[in-house]
């Protein structure tokens, strides 16, 4: 994964925190002044890692076959560290269903999308489907973490996870769109109906490689749009940052109670 010999894969204990590119600097950021501890980083070739005590943060790029790689590396320096106990979270961003732009949703479970519970690889050339549960007592304590958190609204729902931006995921702006506008609102009722709260592209892979692996882990991502009442999203910069500041509050307001 690109560490030198100085990084011992020992250091990796409890908590591993998976967060995207444009959150990292702000995560390391705030776990610095939350836990007072010194910062240690590692310079990698195709994903940066930092690591603070015992819990790491690492970025992934856009979709499940990026993420699918930097979980196989992970897990590895896991399995070389002997760590135990260990708690995985993704963070990062989604198109909320039913929820207020800024909203915190803690996936309950995830979807492909065609609304099953499986994320479905093809290994020699058969399909193979692995379930996407998330681990149930995490997410609850999640959201519980944040009860009392009066700027947060940190609510749990399914995640649906599709493998592409714009055809699976129902937007009409892509340069292919076959269905209609009212073929569109009808799908996004249906799915908000079966309990989807938010869209994105890693929760499915990301829960099952977990679930695979006998590791706790959940999903937290904030919510930039309604889907049920856009495509668009069309919150300013500085709106933008102060949600993707609620999601990483809501991570940081879980990870302190189980210090």
């Amino acid at each position: 994964m690109g560490g030198t010999h100085t990084h011992s894969p020992v250091a990796c204990s409890r908590d591993l925190v998976g967060c995207e590119k444009y959150l990292r600097a702000n995560f390391s950021t705030f776990a610095r002044a939350i836990c007072s501890v010194l910062l240690d980083s590692m310079t990698v070739e195709r994903y940066s890692m930092y690591k603070l005590g015992s819990l790491i943060c690492v970025n992934h790029g856009m979709g499940a076959p990026s993420l699918s790689i930097l979980m196989h590396e992970v897990f590895k320096l896991l399995s070389y560290a002997k760590a135990t106990n260990v708690t995985i979270l993704r963070v990062g961003t989604s198109g909320g269903l039913g929820v207020e732009p800024g909203t915190v949703i803690v996936s309950s479970g995830a979807l492909n999308s065609a609304l099953e519970p499986v994320y479905t690889q093809h290994v020699l050339g058969r399909a193979v489907n692995h379930p996407t549960a998330a681990d149930s007592d995490v997410a609850e304590t999640i959201v519980k973490s944040n009860s009392n958190a009066t700027s947060l609204n940190v609510i749990s729902g399914l995640t649906m996870s599709c493998n592409d931006f714009y055809e699976e995921q129902a937007r009409l702006d892509g340069y292919f769109c076959d269905h209609t506008a009212q073929q569109r609102a009808d799908f996004l009722r249906h799915c908000h109906q079966v309990g989807v709260r938010n869209i994105e592209m890693e929760a499915a892979a990301f829960l099952a490689f977990c679930y695979r692996a006998k590791i706790k882990a959940a999903v937290v991502c904030v919510a930039l749009v309604d889907r049920l009442q856009g495509d668009q999203v069309t919150s300013t910069s500085e709106k933008l940052t102060l949600y993707s500041s609620n999601c990483i509050t809501a991570v940081f307001n879980y990870i302190k109670q189980q210090q």
